[in-house]
């Protein structure tokens, strides 16, 4: 039998997680990319997030807002943020949906405030009945 001379080598390191990322970076690309242009949304969302990245959230200073009277001067802001670039037009109408919200908020209780005087006004009337089907007499 021949002797066969052994060299030992000494295990590599397990690889560090940025160099496996660096290893696999260009390949996992070109797959997003090929799966991007077959129709894929999700590899075209990864693929333009990475060509395009998302700059950093912009901030805007809303008026303070109590009432429905300072929504026009806070969605004044946002048009003119968004206008000069400051604001993505996705951030836009997101904040204008809120103001939407709020101007729905402030109407309500508004309503509610009208109603509660309404039936105030229409307690003791003779006939008079609440929207329950109860009597406004006391």
């Amino acid at each position: 039998m021949t002797k066969v001379a052994s060299t030992s080598v000494a295990p590599k390191e397990n690889p560090k997680p940025d160099e496996i990322w660096a290893m696999a970076a260009p390949n996992l690309v070109q797959t997003c990319i090929s799966l991007a242009r077959a129709g894929d949304g999700t590899a075209l969302r990864l693929a333009m997030e990475r060509a395009c990245p998302v700059k950093e959230r912009a901030k805007v200073e809303l008026p303070k807002i109590e009432s429905a009277a300072d929504l026009p001067r806070a969605l004044g802001v946002i048009v003119e943020a968004a206008a000069n670039g400051g604001l993505a037009l996705t951030e836009a109408t997101a904040l204008c949906g809120m103001l939407s919200q709020m101007r729905q908020s402030f109407e309500l209780v508004e309503m509610a405030d009208r109603l509660e005087v309404i039936e105030a006004r229409l307690v003791g009337i003779p006939g008079a009945t609440s929207v329950s089907g109860g009597s406004y007499r006391q």
